[in-house]
């Protein structure tokens, strides 16, 4: 006979421990109603054995055979008890015992699970120890490699500044000899002599335009200006100011629409207006009277303004639009459009310096849009990775 319960949403530790319990429970009754047993057999026994010596001899067989059914009920009740208690430690311990071996290798298994996670742990630890080691190790290279590069730039904006700045005091000072001697001694020249003059002028014309654009991307570079909130409209009225000459020799029409106020560097900005404007000016085509619009608005990043430069020009095949933004890149000759081919790679550095991209919409004989976005003014070691980026 096997005993039953219900599990319910017992554990399995709970489980075995109801099991013993059950067992111990039933093993007690059982040896309670053997010992109660035999103590009446005992009882019956020993009074009948008592009897015997009163008795006659028909009685004393008479209860010897009574004495022989009582031992021989004595050893079926222990017999029955024997069974009864391999019946209940079969059907009770043995269940109990494969379940506790069950739980057993449930937790064997459980811990061979724990220990293999374990070593897999340590393993992936030992490979992120490793990979932290190696990224310290490139960051550190990174941090001289960019402290070099920053020195190296200074050194070089500071070299670029001082030849530009000492260039152009002897040039300017060879302009005003060529303008004296054109002025003072051309009618006594030969022809030949008039053209080498003019030629010489046009020269140094070009020289010191070269050396004014050098300058203007050594400032470009510069990380240390201050930041101030610049009114984009007076900074289109300073450039068109510059440019005075060159507006009225085309009969140009520049107009503004909406101008935003900024945080930036000052001096950058008036650079950047500067070449903007100047390229929409410059490259025309023939008997076109220039048409330079100009507007800003609020960015889509926090902190932005997006500044519109667009004209009516001469446009910029789709293959050149990138090359355009290289140092001393140009399209086109001399002779046709003048410039030094530094000015939109000033502009680019500007718009690196200040969080933002300079991009571009053209397709040849349509004219162009310049968009710069222009947000806050980054950190020495930040605009140098931007322009390395750009």
């Amino acid at each position: 006979m096997f005993l039953r319960f219900s599990s319910g949403s017992q554990t399995p530790k709970q489980k075995v421990k109801r099991l013993l319990l059950i067992y111990l429970a039933a093993a007690t009754v059982m040896l309670l109603i053997l010992l109660a047993s035999l103590v009446t057999l005992n009882a019956q026994t020993t009074a009948l054995l008592a009897s015997l010596d009163t008795a006659d001899r028909t009685m004393r067989e008479d209860a010897h055979r009574i004495v022989l059914g009582i031992e021989r009920q004595k050893t079926a009740v222990v017999m029955i008890s024997a069974l009864l208690l391999v019946g209940l430690a079969l059907g009770v311990f043995l269940p109990g015992q494969r379940l506790l071996k069950r739980v057993i290798a449930m937790g064997a298994a459980r811990d061979r699970q724990l220990r293999e996670a374990q070593t897999a742990l340590d393993l992936t630890n030992h490979a992120l120890r490793h990979k932290n080691q190696q990224i310290e190790k490139e960051q550190a290279r990174l941090r001289r490699a960019l402290n070099n590069a920053a020195l190296l730039c200074g050194e070089q904006a500071a070299f670029t500044y001082s030849v530009s700045h000492d260039l152009k005091s002897p040039a300017n000072t060879l302009q005003l000899v060529l303008d004296e001697l054109i002025h003072e001694h051309a009618s006594t020249m030969s022809d030949d002599g008039r053209g080498l003059l003019q030629h010489a002028q046009e020269s140094i014309t070009l020289m010191s335009i070269l050396i004014e654009d050098v300058l203007q991307y050594s400032w470009a570079t510069d990380p240390n200006e201050a930041v101030q909130t610049v009114d984009l409209a007076a900074a289109v009225n300073t450039a068109c100011e510059k440019l005075h000459e060159q507006i009225s020799a085309t009969d140009a029409l520049v107009t503004m629409g909406k101008l935003n106020h900024i945080k930036a560097a000052p001096r950058q900005i008036d650079i950047l207006l500067y070449h903007l404007l100047s390229n929409a000016l410059t490259f025309q085509r023939e008997g076109h009277i220039p048409n330079v619009h100009i507007s800003s608005k609020v960015g889509t990043k926090p902190d932005t303004v997006v500044l519109r430069v667009e004209d009516n020009g001469i446009g910029i095949a789709e293959e050149d639009q990138l090359r355009i933004f290289g140092l001393f890149q140009r399209l086109h000759l001399r002779d046709t459009y003048p410039g030094s081919g530094l000015g939109l790679a000033t502009c680019q550095r500007i718009a690196a310096n200040h969080s933002g991209t300079i991009t571009l919409q053209s397709a040849l004989g349509e004219g162009s849009i310049f968009e710069v976005t222009l947000g806050p003014l980054l950190s020495q070691d930040a605009a140098l990775l931007g322009a390395y980026a750009a």
